[in-house]
């Protein structure tokens, strides 16, 4: 198992979820299964699966960061943190999973 949903605690389900799509890099086939084991313990609401995309940035948001507090740390100048996001990705990967969850 990679994933325990039960040990989840309080709090905005919808960013674990967009965490774990992002996760999928558009394969069909992680996002259905992603899909089918996530919907064994929860099912989200449609307001939910149309935010869904935009809560999909925060992984890249907290990569980034990451990165850059990395970089400093260790002396080295910041990298652009924001070269990795592909916008069209993201919302592939978002309409792929609203049809596996409809």
């Amino acid at each position: 198992m990679a994933i325990n949903f039960k040990a989840a605690g309080r709090g905005p389900r919808l960013a674990d979820f967009a965490w774990l799509m992002w996760g999928t890099w558009g394969n069909a086939d992680w996002i259905k299964l992603a899909v089918d084991a996530y919907r064994r313990h929860v099912e989200l609401t449609d307001d939910e699966l149309e935010r869904l995309e935009a809560v999909m940035y925060i992984r890249p948001l907290y990569l980034g960061c990451f990165s850059y507090r990395r970089d400093l740390v260790n002396g080295r100048p910041p990298k652009e943190v924001w070269g990795f996001v592909n916008p069209e990705h993201i919302g592939a990967i978002a309409a792929a999973t609203r049809a596996a969850c409809r």
